[in-house]
């Protein structure tokens, strides 16, 4: 069994893993993922609920966290008037609202 490679995981991770992060990470769903790796839909769902129910465990969350975090890639902006779409504009203020009247 071969499960699809996320990038920036480590090679010693388990097929198993790389299902789990597959498909909460990615969003590959687990038909897609039973058809790459060769296996019965029922037994990749299986696999994945197993990892799910893991995550109880402070520990195995910790380490399935920093695992999908490592594997995301870093946004890299070649155009420099390009944006980024998950910053928010500056809030503007109107400056008729903001002066004050110095009271006598």
């Amino acid at each position: 069994m071969s499960a699809p490679a996320l990038l920036g995981l480590p090679e010693w991770l388990p097929d198993r893993v790389r299902l789990y992060l597959s498909h909460t990470e990615d969003g590959v769903s687990i038909r897609a993922l039973a058809r790459k790796v060769g296996l019965n839909a029922s037994t990749v769902l299986r696999q994945v609920r197993r990892f799910e129910m893991r995550r109880d465990d402070p520990l195995m969350d910790e380490a399935l966290a920093s695992l999908s975090r490592e594997s995301q890639p870093c946004p890299i902006q070649t155009d420099p008037t390009q944006t980024d779409p998950t910053q928010t504009d500056p809030i503007q203020t109107d400056p008729i609202q903001t002066e004050r009247t110095p009271k006598a």
